[in-house]
């Protein structure tokens, strides 16, 4: 029975003894190139708790991962059908020298999304919130999780008009750009999620940390933890039954 939600991991770099501990967690677990999409796949039809997705991360693009790359990650998708493609998205923030090449990549998965029809799209889009909005807009994508939000706090609105989620993660209990966030969101367009296992400001971000996110948002949201971790639940379900997918969650 799931307990948890991580809407963004990157479950295919967990140890096998750390999959085992997070059995009670519905793992979102998105791809960054070929290789990681591929144990994604592999994962998925191994664990019930884990959604694995097929991309190419956008700092990847122009470096580790190349057109040629992408358009193999592209036929993976297509022969395998997953439930969820990401990560995928834009960075202006750290990768702004391949922010064209980064643009004609995403726009090649969002057309994917449109061939595969409904699926979770899973991105990135620091530095970039707005144009990533937009394009999600524009293909049309029905399902989508903005991870790790700490955009402008006026297009909360917006996203939440198009039925979109923004994720929070451990980072809330340090970054206050994510603080800030969490203060205007609406509980209903939030996910958690750890973003795991992943290095940052000096603390590895794992799934295990989920619990203390739920804590910290009850506490800002000035609600019971149990209410919150039910609200987080019926979001999820929600977002899954857009795909004809349910799961079995503790209540």
């Amino acid at each position: 029975m799931l307990k948890y939600v991580d809407a963004h991991c990157h479950a295919y770099e967990y140890s096998l003894n750390e999959l085992n501990q997070y059995k009670q967690i519905l793992l979102l677990s998105v791809g960054d190139d070929y290789r990681s999409s591929l144990r994604n796949i592999e994962l998925e039809s191994k664990y019930n708790n884990i959604i694995g997705g097929v991309g190419a991360h956008p700092w990847s693009i122009g470096y580790e991962v190349s057109l040629d790359d992408v358009n193999n990650i592209i036929e993976l998708a297509l022969n395998s059908r997953p439930k969820m493609i990401g990560e995928i998205g834009l960075d202006k923030k750290f990768k702004s020298n391949t922010f064209e090449l980064q643009r004609i990549v995403f726009k090649k998965f969002l057309e994917l999304v449109n061939t595969l029809g409904n699926v979770i799209v899973n991105v990135h889009a620091l530095g970039a919130w707005k144009e990533v909005l937009n394009e999600l807009m524009k293909y049309n994508i029905k399902v989508a999780i903005i991870h790790w939000y700490t955009g402008p706090k006026q297009l909360l609105k917006e996203i939440e008009a198009q039925n979109y989620y923004i994720t929070i993660n451990p980072s809330i209990l340090f970054q206050k750009k994510h603080q800030n966030i969490l203060k205007e969101a609406s509980l209903d367009i939030i996910l958690t999620e750890s973003d795991g296992p992943y290095e940052y400001r000096g603390h590895i971000l794992r799934s295990n940390l989920i619990p203390e996110v739920l804590k910290f948002i009850a506490k800002v949201k000035e609600l019971d933890i149990e209410e919150v971790r039910k609200t987080i639940i019926n979001n999820i379900k929600r977002l899954l039954s857009i795909l004809n997918m349910s799961m079995e969650f503790e209540y």
